[in-house]
């Protein structure tokens, strides 16, 4: 007999494996701001044509609220010195 508790498996019960847990993380408002004057239109083909992101994780950055931790690296590292030297 084991000892050890039972633990859940890493899949569910499909064999369809779990999400995993993203950091999330804010970015400044001044930045958003600013990235908001360069796009064209407030269409989800514009928004991901322009930034690479969809429309659902525009609306979060737009409310201030958090968005997964690689995606705003990613948003940081295309725009950020552009943003700063414009």
């Amino acid at each position: 007999m084991d000892n050890h508790p039972q633990t859940r498996a890493s899949h569910r019960t499909d064999g369809v494996p779990r999400r995993r847990h993203h950091t999330l993380r804010h970015l400044d408002p001044a930045f958003v701001v600013e990235l908001s004057g360069r796009l064209p239109a407030h269409t989800a083909e514009c928004i991901q044509d322009t930034f690479g992101i969809s429309a659902n994780t525009w609306l979060k950055l737009r409310k201030g609220m958090p968005i997964r931790q690689s995606v705003a690296e990613r948003l940081l590292n295309r725009f950020g010195a552009q943003l700063r030297h414009s």
